[in-house]
């Protein structure tokens, strides 16, 4: 099974992209923090993701999201190298 959730924080403004079709896609960066135990101490290590919306969720991230804002994504994981 290939699912993921991301519960993090926008660090950009979303980018839309719009294709001949009609369709169209968001990009959407977050920052998600990863706590990890240094010594006695714990430590927020951010890491860094990137994730495309599709149709109407899309939009509405364009219209009621901005920079900074929380965001929950679940979706498919995939890997661009």
């Amino acid at each position: 099974m290939n699912s993921v959730t991301m519960t993090g924080r926008l660090t950009r403004d979303p980018e839309t992209k719009n294709f001949q079709g009609g369709s169209s896609v968001v990009n959407v960066s977050i920052a998600v923090s990863n706590r990890k135990k240094v010594g006695d101490n714990y430590e927020d290590v951010p890491i860094f993701l990137r994730a495309n919306v599709w149709g109407k969720r899309g939009e509405a991230i364009m219209r009621y999201l901005k920079k900074g804002d929380g965001i929950n994504v679940t979706g498919a994981l995939s890997v661009d190298e």
